[in-house]
């Protein structure tokens, strides 16, 4: 009985030695490296995919494009350190994805501007009259002085596209 439960032992162990040869000799890069780190490298057709959140306007800006060659053969660590102000969220070869908060309005909010008065105070707001728009620049008129036209369309908001447009409406409220 002894004999058999040796033999059977023995056997066991040659099933399992010859298991861990099968599926031990395959190179395992990531076996002995850190949780959380590997050692995957940027390729020629890793996709970057960096995302700006805008603070201001609450907005997020994506953008994807294929890694530049300056990046391609870097590691996790190496291009943490090229974007040292960015979070990185995912690394493998195919997609490294990084993220950045700013305190600032996106470009949309940038394109459209108005002169206005919101809450009381009358400046310079990115973004559109009839939407949230965000304060750009606090500017000292004394609204009691305005006709009452001027205040009304203070309150709805003057739209411009230019700074040449912005300073002539200022100019025109400053004369009423």
């Amino acid at each position: 009985m002894k004999d058999r439960y040796l033999t059977m032992a023995v056997c066991f162990c040659m099933v399992m030695c010859s298991l861990w040869m099968m599926t031990g000799s395959v190179d395992r890069p990531d076996v002995d490296m850190p949780i959380g780190q590997t050692n995957e490298r940027v390729g020629e057709n890793t996709m970057f995919e960096q995302t700006i959140y805008y603070r201001a306007c609450k907005e997020s800006e994506v953008m994807r494009e294929k890694a530049s060659s300056k990046v391609v053969g870097m590691t996790r660590d190496e291009v943490a350190e090229l974007y040292r102000e960015w979070q990185i969220t995912s690394f493998d070869k195919d997609v490294v994805a990084l993220q950045i908060a700013v305190d600032d309005v996106c470009k949309e909010h940038k394109k459209e501007q108005f002169v206005g008065m919101r809450d009381g105070i009358v400046g310079i707001y990115y973004g559109k009259p009839n939407e949230d728009a965000i304060l750009k620049e606090n500017l000292t008129l004394d609204t009691t002085m305005l006709i009452e036209e001027a205040q009304e369309a203070l309150k709805v908001g003057i739209p411009f596209r230019s700074e040449e447009e912005k300073l002539r409406i200022l100019e025109g409220l400053e004369a009423r």
